[in-house]
């Protein structure tokens, strides 16, 4: 649609330009400017900013005029093509006409002379007939003036005639300058009727571009909103997928997790290697041990090193447990110190003065220890029955 829109605007500049609305021709060629500039089509792009220029001259405001041309031609003998740069170099004589400066204008009509097609040879004439006349070149006048009546359009002939006519007016031919004068007459009486009926025509154009370009935007904006829903459907189909994906994995991990501690609790029993006399000494030692840490009178918690001892005689008696509880899930220091305790068979309240935690916290600690490892909720007493089992 950008292409489109942008021959769409230029068209509409220049029935805006037959009509007079030079300001409405002016927005017209500037859109047409940035839907070229924004496709990449540099042809669009040069007769966008000559007709930006063109503007300017139906404003009467030539400096502007002459920098928009100027840009066009330079981006046009960039772009290479002689045929956009003699239609340049035609407004540039114009231009340079308007501001009195022909010398400027017979250097551009030199180069369209020279580069004119069939179809340039009207308005190159008419252009030279204009510009020598000026001059009161008569010899090239007339020169023009004839070729230009074997060639040119109804504005050509009526240009030929009109220039003729004060040609022979200045060298006092009266009756020259009567015959002339009479065909100028005439065409100008055939260019009004053609004005005439450009001017209905470019006002049926106007109404018939300003429709299609109403429908071509309504047409995007509903390509652009089935586009907008199509992907909104795409990205919530996607993300449900990936919703039930992500839940039948985590589903498949926790059933997976859960029979590795089942099965890892029913091989919890193992055979000592150690006798019972000898097991049951080192459990006579750990629990005289905590009888004093218990009833003593200035601390009853157990440090560092104590626990270092109390775990290696510990890890006699019961020699699989930490590795086995190491098995069932990741814990930290202080849990692992009420699991030992809870094992050896002591109280909660007992445990809580050991470690210097609150009996609060001896519970929190073994509810949280069984929701993470059987991933439910469940009771101090039930993490109890795990740990007696290792």
């Amino acid at each position: 649609f950008i292409p489109l829109n942008a021959t769409i605007q230029s068209q509409k500049g220049y029935i805006y330009r037959n009509q007079g609305f030079f300001l409405k021709e002016r927005a017209a060629h500037q859109k047409s400017y940035s839907y070229s500039l924004h496709s990449r089509d540099t042809i669009g792009m040069i007769y966008s900013i000559r007709d930006i220029g063109g503007t300017y001259e139906s404003l009467e405001i030539y400096d502007s005029c002459n920098w928009y041309l100027h840009a066009a031609l330079k981006l046009a003998n960039t772009f290479g093509n002689e045929e956009l740069i003699r239609n340049v170099e035609f407004s540039l004589t114009d231009n340079y006409k308007y501001l009195n400066n022909y010398d400027s204008a017979k250097y551009y009509l030199r180069h369209i002379l020279k580069g004119m097609t069939p179809k340039s040879q009207s308005p190159a004439f008419a252009n030279a007939t204009e510009i020598y006349a000026h001059c009161q070149e008569d010899d090239s006048t007339r020169y023009y003036a004839e070729k230009l009546l074997q060639v040119g359009n109804v504005y050509g002939k009526r240009c030929a005639y009109r220039n003729l006519t004060k040609l022979t007016l200045r060298r006092h031919d009266v009756e020259e300058a009567k015959r002339y004068f009479d065909n100028y007459v005439a065409y100008v009486d055939s260019a009004n009727r053609l004005k005439s009926q450009d001017a209905i025509a470019n006002a049926m154009s106007l109404y018939d571009y300003s429709q299609y370009a109403s429908e071509s935007q309504k047409a995007m904006a509903d390509r652009d909103k089935a586009r907008m829903w199509l992907m909104a459907v795409l990205l919530a189909l996607l993300l449900a997928v990936g919703s039930i994906f992500y839940l039948i994995s985590l589903y498949k991990k926790k059933q997976r997790d859960m029979q590795t501690n089942a099965m890892l609790l029913e091989s919890l029993t193992s055979p000592s290697q150690l006798s019972t006399d000898h097991k049951e000494a080192i459990k006579g030692k750990i629990s005289m041990r905590l009888l004093e840490l218990l009833n003593g009178q200035q601390k009853n918690h157990i440090n560092d090193s104590e626990w270092n001892e109390l775990i290696s005689d510990f890890q006699v008696v019961y020699p699989d447990f930490l590795l086995k509880l190491n098995g069932l899930g990741k814990f930290n220091t202080s849990e692992m110190r009420v699991f030992v305790l809870i094992r050896l068979g002591l109280t909660p309240h007992d445990i809580s003065t050991l470690v210097n935690i609150s009996p609060q916290a001896v519970s929190s600690i073994r509810s949280r220890a069984y929701k993470k490892i059987m991933h439910k909720k469940g009771s101090p007493a039930q993490m109890d029955e795990i740990l007696m089992k290792l």
